[in-house]
């Protein structure tokens, strides 16, 4: 079930940043500083009430930059990532943004 993150599910999106970017991953003063940002949305996707994946989108006029998208390790493959991505397409279209970008490093062969 994917919905907006509320910080009851921060603990387990620090957990899996942590499993997915280790020594790269957002503290958790930086997850916290994303909730409280206006021009922020925070999506989650729960499998059993347990978060299992999240994306951090910014949203700057009529464009948005994806800050961080991670999915359990033993979820992966089974196309969790792509359904986020698709709520937020969604969201976008109803908002009439039409611009979306999405950093990844070279080496990320998965994203």
């Amino acid at each position: 079930m994917i919905t907006f993150a509320s910080k009851q599910n921060l603990e387990e999106i620090i957990k899996i940043a942590n499993e997915q970017f280790k020594s790269e991953a957002w503290t958790k003063s930086q997850f916290e500083s994303e909730f409280e940002q206006n021009n922020r949305f925070f999506l989650v996707f729960t499998n059993e009430n347990k978060a299992i994946a999240y994306l951090i989108a910014m949203i700057n006029q009529d464009e948005v930059e994806i800050l961080d998208i991670a999915v359990k390790s033993s979820f992966q493959g089974k196309g969790i990532a792509s359904m986020l991505l698709n709520e937020l397409f969604n969201i976008l279209q109803k908002n009439n943004v039409n611009k979306c970008f999405l950093e990844v490093k070279e080496d990320n062969i998965k994203a």
